[in-house]
């Protein structure tokens, strides 16, 4: 039986490894960082700090493209998701009060999430994962590759402050500190270079539970969460597994009024004064079980170079390793499932190492960079609509698409349901952009626009109402 290294124990590294073993592998799952050896989901979620994974202790929408994934190919992993605690969001139990009617009956099995905390998923997925009879996992430090040097170096294997460990294949899921650049050079492979830019933004995060645990979930107004794309600031609620759901403000990097937020009773009285997310902010709805969790720095970042030529043979990047975006998009996780098992599938079609190499590189380019891409314009647009409102200016919004902007396909979302199908699967990245967007849903939009129709939309605090709002409140640690 081949032997496949799989590099990085986080989630991009289970899917991975457990895609990889479906597939007739047998894997050695190597992770740098000795984790907490915990027996139950609470104790996992208080063990979150991981300087490698920062976001792990932040919110995460778990889109429908994972459950579909583990459904169909992983059935007992999904079991063990929900047997954790973790539970289904069916996308249209929470209509658009315009579709309610609608959106009645059966269909749509695909748009369902799940809610659960990352550390839950992860703890879930570990247990199961490394209890496979075709999984060694151990803690180990990957000093570099072993191989054959050249212009496309041959790998066959890593080395290991222990020694050497042969492989038929490496797959580096390392995540977005990933060191394989250096690894490949080391072998006299080509140089391939972060193309980044900034994301733009901070995250602050607090995680609650709810105190009237029979009593009904506060509604969702985006189907699997609640929140909105305020003019000044982004703000998401993300209901997860045991209670609990995170409150999380996404704000502008560039605003220093914004840095007192780590503070739980700025954090409390923003989140209080936000439209959609207030009820959920509320003390007699939750009692908070986290500090104020920050990550800021992220950025979009993809090694476009990879796929212009063979890289290395018996090598392969996947995940954050290859590309990571904004996290607000939630792209990572997804993408990492996508890729799991698309290399598990090129694995057992193609026998020859240089038909693997070609069909991977083909995966990432058609499915991969263009989800890169796609946040990227989509960062890019709201960050100058954050500058504008900011300096107070208006902003004139690009189209999406022709000559359709985000603004017309979310309104027509809400009142369409050929368009709300089409972008409840883009958002769960069961489809690309590009798929989602057809010719009929785009006239939709076109259609819905024209008629003239139009639903409220939230404004929440400006500027002037943040800055006041946040310096009368008394800063403990701040």
């Amino acid at each position: 039986m081949q032997r496949a290294v799989v590099v990085g124990g986080s989630l991009g590294g289970l899917l991975t490894a457990l895609a990889l073993a479906q597939s007739g592998w047998d894997v050695d799952l190597v992770e740098r960082d000795p984790l907490p050896d915990v027996g139950d989901v609470e104790s996992a979620f208080r063990c979150h700090p991981r300087p490698a994974v920062p976001q792990a202790g932040h919110s995460h929408n778990l889109f429908a493209l994972i459950v579909t994934m583990l459904r169909e190919r992983a059935p007992d992993a999904l079991d063990a998701c929900t047997g954790a605690g973790m539970r289904f969001l069916r996308v249209r139990d929470q209509p658009p009060p315009p579709l309610a009617a609608a959106l009645t009956g059966p269909g749509d099995e695909d748009l369902i999430g799940l809610a659960g905390r990352r550390a839950t998923l992860e703890w879930a997925l570990r247990r199961y994962v490394h209890g496979l009879p075709q999984v060694s996992a151990r803690v180990d430090a990957v000093e570099g590759l072993v191989g054959t040097c050249g212009d496309v170096p041959m790998v066959t294997g890593i080395r290991t402050p222990s020694g050497p460990v042969e492989a038929d294949l490496v797959v580096d899921a390392s995540g977005r500190r990933s060191h394989s650049a250096t690894w490949i050079s080391e072998l006299s492979g080509r140089a391939v270079p972060w193309d980044t830019d900034d994301g733009g933004a901070v995250y602050y995060t607090r995680y609650y539970r709810r105190r009237d645990t029979a009593a009904a979930w506060l509604p969702l107004n985006r189907g699997v969460a609640a929140g909105a794309a305020l003019p000044a600031y982004y703000t998401v609620v993300i209901p997860a597994d045991a209670d609990t759901y995170s409150i999380t403000l996404v704000v502008p990097s560039k605003q220093p009024v914004f840095r007192g937020l780590r503070d739980p009773a700025r954090f409390q009285a923003l989140a209080a004064a936000t439209p959609v997310i207030d009820a959920w902010a509320s003390d007699e709805h939750g009692e908070p079980i986290s500090d104020v969790r920050v990550m800021a720095g992220f950025t979009n970042s993809i090694r476009r170079d990879i796929l212009t030529a063979p890289y290395a043979t018996g090598f392969a990047v996947i995940g954050d390793a290859f590309m990571h975006t904004d996290p607000t998009f939630a792209r990572g996780i997804s993408v990492a499932a996508l890729s799991a098992f698309a290399l598990g599938d090129i694995l057992a079609e193609h026998r020859d190492p240089g038909d693997r190499d070609a069909a991977w590189r083909d995966f990432l380019n058609r499915e991969v960079v263009s989800r890169h891409d796609d946040v990227r314009a989509r960062n890019l647009e709201r960050s100058a609509a954050w500058a504008a409102a900011w300096a107070g200016e208006p902003l004139a919004e690009p189209p999406a698409i022709e000559d359709v902007t985000w603004n017309e396909i979310g309104m027509a979302a809400a009142m369409d349901e050929v368009v709300w199908r089409a972008m409840n699967r883009y958002m769960h990245v069961l489809d690309r952009f590009d798929e989602a967007m057809s010719a009929d849903v785009v006239a939709r939009v076109r259609a819905v626009r024209d008629s003239g129709v139009v639903l409220p939309v939230p404004t929440g605090p400006g500027p002037a109402d943040i800055r006041d709002l946040l310096s009368a409140v008394p800063a403990a640690t701040a």
